[in-house]
């Protein structure tokens, strides 16, 4: 029954035909850009629709699709196979590359066991694997509406990792390349299964498909089991996850999906520990480069990577919003400064906005670095979710054209959104004039730049060793900025990649105004290199040293210390919650059964009192008709009446007339 209900996902008409998303087409461009040039056969297993592979159809010598549903294989435009992945209908080393992407979290243990085989015999030179990346599956879960099951929204039974690649393939290839790509996870770790749980919570993806009862989650039938949240617990949840987030946030990715390019061999390559280096390439050489620390909260308006287009829950970064709805511009470059400017905008709403996760309850002190070329006041707000938008401070301006940095208190107690500490930056009735923004900082978080000599320029290539600042880029939000010897911006990036023992992991990089920058993701540095520095004490105090910034390592542990309890403490106030709402919940639904056996009884007893009712319709129209014809009849029988009465009264005018004639006649 289970294996025909996921067949019914599979083979459901409207999964195979939504509109690709962008995310979903960076993907798609990912995939093609890594495909190395000495390919000329490839295989896609778990096609789907051929988004991927009727865009590879005409560029190589042969392209095959292979899935097992009917229904996404109509949507192919080359040669196609319906099969699984477990007892793939081709020979050892039929295809130079085998494309798997968006299908090994799916399999069942066994199913995953065997098809990972089958990929290794039937690759003849690489495997290139996609798959979301260490995703929460506890967050993909969504409540069947009719059954009440619970199961993952996209039916994904794996949360895979580096490690999970590794032990799957790494007897016999090795990982050549890992890249990123995709949209962002939702940022709630470990709380996700306690909202859940307590909450109600569901996804309730309407295209879904009950593994368990067979029935999509779009059937108006049984909209009655549809779950939703109470806001009320909804704000504790959101105030308990702040409370505990930086613990979980080195182990959340900008992207959801990764690339694996995997290359075979002959023997084993588990990857080894050795040096780290950053390489960039250029045709354009570069002047200087540097490396920036930023403190985890700061925010550099002149740093594209800070910039988001949409809020994010329980974002690990702090980030200004940029889009077409709000008073900021893009980054503008003047002599040695760079900036953003917040001020009048056609269609704009009069506010610009930034964003820096909520990592206190305590008050705290905000710097902003701007220049003082307005008369008007900036006014600072701070969201409060049962408040709005709290004025806490402003930036007075003069006019004098300096570069000027206010400091402004936070206070303590804001009720936060999930989205964390979000400001306003606004003018009251409306932006009249420009104000130009640099950088925002928490007290205490100090930015730091250091200029790298690299160690080695080859074709075009930059190459910097980061093993020696291996700690900060943990701890702090790193990046490396290097400035082109010539103006010409003739490229928009620079492609950049971490290179450890021969497998390239890529970055993401931007180039702007004759400059670039590279993002040093840190949670990409914890994932795969933090296991560096576990065994050295030295090592790991000062990790947790950099981390805090302003705490000294006991005062770190403490307060971890701390958090783990009262972490310990809510999780039991919310079993007992859990135990009280199940309880809550059995009662809710005995009375809904009960109800819809009353409905039915209800439905028979109506039934009956229609076909009563047309009986009693149909004997008063036989009533009132023969009332109609009663009524006739003793009409008629009163005109009958009159007439023998008129008619007795002639025969006796005419009687008494014949006597009189008579009489007469005899006296005559």
């Amino acid at each position: 029954m289970g294996e025909s209900n996921s067949m019914k996902y599979y083979n459901s008409f409207e999964l195979w035909t939504q509109t690709p998303n962008q995310y979903q087409l960076d993907v798609c461009n990912m995939i093609v850009q890594k495909i190395p040039q000495d390919v000329k056969s490839i295989l896609d297993v778990g096609s789907g629709n051929g988004i991927i592979t009727n865009q590879l159809a005409n560029k190589y010598e042969r392209v095959c699709a292979l899935d097992i549903s009917e229904e996404a294989l109509k949507h192919v435009k080359t040669e196609k196979v319906i099969g699984s992945i477990d007892q793939l209908p081709f020979s050892d080393g039929e295809f130079d590359l085998i494309l798997i992407s968006d299908v090994l979290e799916h399999l069942p243990p066994d199913v995953f066991h065997e098809g990972v085989k089958e990929l290794q015999r039937v690759a003849k030179k690489y495997v290139l694997v996609v798959t979301p990346f260490q995703e929460k599956l506890d967050f993909g879960q969504m409540t069947c509406i009719h059954c009440r099951t619970e199961f993952h929204v996209n039916l994904h039974i794996h949360s895979i990792s580096k490690k999970t690649i590794e032990d799957a393939f790494c007897s016999n290839f090795k990982i050549k390349e890992i890249a990123f790509s995709g949209d962002e996870w939702p940022h709630i770790p470990l709380y996700a299964k306690y909202i859940k749980s307590l909450y109600s919570f569901s996804n309730n993806w309407e295209h879904a498909v009950c593994p368990q009862c067979g029935v999509k989650q779009n059937d108006n039938r049984f909209v009655y089991g549809k779950k939703e949240t109470d806001p009320k617990f909804y704000h504790t949840v959101i105030d308990s996850f702040h409370k505990v987030a930086e613990q979980f946030r080195m182990e959340e990715f900008s992207f959801n999906e990764c690339l694996f390019l995997l290359e075979k061999n002959a023997g084993n390559n588990m990857q080894d520990d050795s040096s780290i280096h950053l390489i960039l390439e250029s045709k354009v050489p570069f002047d200087s480069i540097e490396i920036i620390s930023d403190g985890k909260w700061n925010i550099d308006f002149s740093n594209p990577f800070f910039e988001r287009n949409h809020t994010v829950y329980f974002s690990p970064k702090p980030y200004v919003l940029s889009n077409n709805n709000l008073n900021l511009s893009n980054i503008i470059k003047e002599q040695d400064k760079e900036y953003r400017v917040i001020g009048p905008k056609e269609d704009g709403s009069n506010h610009s906005i930034f964003i820096i996760p909520k990592f206190t309850e305590n008050e705290f002190a905000l710097s902003i670095t701007y220049q003082d070329i307005s008369t008007e006041a900036l006014m600072v707000n701070v969201y409060d979710r049962e408040k709005s938008y709290v004025p806490i401070d402003q930036l007075d301006n003069k006019g004098d054209m300096q570069w000027k940095t206010k400091k402004i208190t936070v206070p303590s107690g804001i009720k936060c959104p999930p989205e964390g500490f979000v400001f306003e930056l606004a003018v009251q009735g409306g932006f009249r004039e420009y104000h130009p923004i640099k950088y925002v900082s928490v007290e205490g978080l100090e930015q730091q730049n250091r200029i790298v000599t690299p160690i080695k320029k080859d074709n075009g290539k930059t190459i910097i060793s980061l093993d020696d600042i291996l700690p900060e880029l943990i701890h702090t939000n790193c990046f490396v900025r290097f400035y082109f010897s010539t103006t010409k911006d003739d490229q928009d990036t620079v492609p950049s990649f971490l290179e450890v023992n021969g497998t390239k992991i890529w970055l993401q990089s931007v180039v702007l105004n004759g400059r670039g920058f590279v993002e040093l993701p840190s949670e990409v540095f914890a994932t795969f290199f933090e296991h560096r520095h576990t065994d050295d004490k030295e090592d790991v105090a000062f990790l947790r040293n950099r981390a805090s910034f302003t705490v000294n390592n006991q005062e770190k542990l403490k307060k971890n210390q701390n958090v783990e309890a009262e972490l310990q403490a809510r999780v039991a106030q919310f079993d007992e919650l859990h135990q009280k709402y199940e309880k809550e919940l059995v009662k809710n639904q005995n009375i809904e059964a009960e109800l819809q056996a009353r409905v039915v009884q209800f439905n028979e007893l109506h039934k009956k009192y229609e076909a009563t009712l047309v009986k009693i319709q149909n004997v008063e129209a036989e009533r009132e008709q023969y009332k109609l014809m009663k009524e006739k009849y003793e009409a008629d029988i009163v005109q009958n009446q009159n007439l023998i009465a008129s008619l007795q009264q002639r025969i006796k005018e005419l009687e008494n007339r014949t006597v009189l004639d008579f009489i007469l006649k005899r006296k005559r």
